[in-house]
């Protein structure tokens, strides 16, 4: 089957042929190793395995490489894991992708090594070259201190520290159980890490919160974490809703009544982004002497900005 025909299927099946056509766009523009990283939960059964691989071949066959990193595939095992127990989970995996028409390559090399202060330290190059050959790369959670000494690590503590070094656009960990969920048992779809409270902890099945909004803390402001199922995944991906529970870092924003504290240079960039166009030569300075000027909302981080203008009796928004 040729990539349109796969495409036209795919779209078809899930009814949002635009929205998968735009992410579609989008993961395709962006360096091909900063698409996505794909953590599996630590036990996720065989049946759920099986799944993943199909979808992932679908992902290589659209030309999309994720990073898949796992660990062990006994849930029941809970401690003394093994390299062994977590290569085999990566060789099953690999065959399984081959064998749903995908392409894939457990990366032989070691990626993740001890670093300063024995905190975990990545090296890209053997998952790039994968990648450029075309191949999903498959990340064991496994830290090598030396050639004779190799500790197992979680799949969690190993994604994340890929994470750090390749900022990926989606972050996306697959679990059993899908999406997180409330007290009584409903989905929680989405959660802003910047100003969520510490009763969202007690009140939820949500165990590793702080290590998330660590992780979207040094991602790029447009990454998102995504907690999905198996079956899942492809939905998660190409649909504006998804099925999981998303997290973002979201904004905070600030009000100034003039430029003195802001970045003049910033915020440049960020209007010439949003209009396509460059900005008037010696705008700010007309803007300051005009007096007209009565509000400036903008994101700390310069994500957003709206300059509010007076003109008579009336506001109107100058650049937003």
């Amino acid at each position: 089957m040729d990539t349109p025909d796969l495409l036209h299927r795919f779209f078809k099946g899930i009814g949002a042929e635009r929205e998968a056509q735009m992410y579609l766009g989008l993961f395709k523009k962006g360096k091909p190793e900063r698409f996505a990283i794909v953590e599996i939960e630590d036990g996720l059964s065989k049946f759920s395995i099986n799944l993943l691989a199909m979808h992932l071949a679908f992902l290589s066959n659209l030309g999309l490489y994720p990073v898949v990193v796992h660990g062990h595939g006994d849930a029941k095992r809970k401690k003394l894991i093994s390299r062994k127990s977590i290569e085999a989970l990566g060789e099953a995996l690999q065959s399984a992708i081959i064998l749903h028409g995908g392409s894939a390559e457990i990366v032989s090399s070691p990626s993740i090594t001890e670093g300063a202060e024995k905190k975990p330290a990545v090296n890209p190059i053997f998952i790039d070259r994968l990648i450029v050959k075309k191949k999903i790369p498959i990340v064991a959670s496994l830290r090598y201190i030396s050639k004779q000494i190799v500790e197992p690590m979680t799949a969690q503590e190993a994604a994340i520290s890929l994470a750090r070094v390749l900022k990926p656009r989606k972050y996306l960990r697959i679990r059993s159980a899908g999406a997180y969920r409330d007290e009584k048992g409903m989905k929680i779809e989405y959660i802003n890490t910047t100003n969520y409270s510490d009763e969202l902890t007690r009140k939820t099945d949500i165990s590793d919160l702080s290590e998330i909004k660590e992780l979207l803390e040094v991602l790029p402001a447009r990454s998102s974490v995504q907690i999905t199922s198996a079956n899942e995944l492809l939905r998660e991906l190409f649909t504006n809703k998804g099925t999981g529970t998303m997290f973002r870092r979201g904004s905070v924003f600030e009000v100034h009544d003039d430029l003195k504290l802001l970045s003049r240079k910033k915020m440049k960039v960020l209007i010439e982004s949003a209009f396509g166009k460059k900005l008037d030569r010696g705008y700010f300075e007309a803007l300051e002497k005009s007096r007209d000027l009565t509000a400036i909302y903008i994101d700390s981080e310069y994500r957003a900005l709206a300059l509010v203008r007076k003109v008579g009796s009336a506001h109107y928004l100058d650049k937003f």
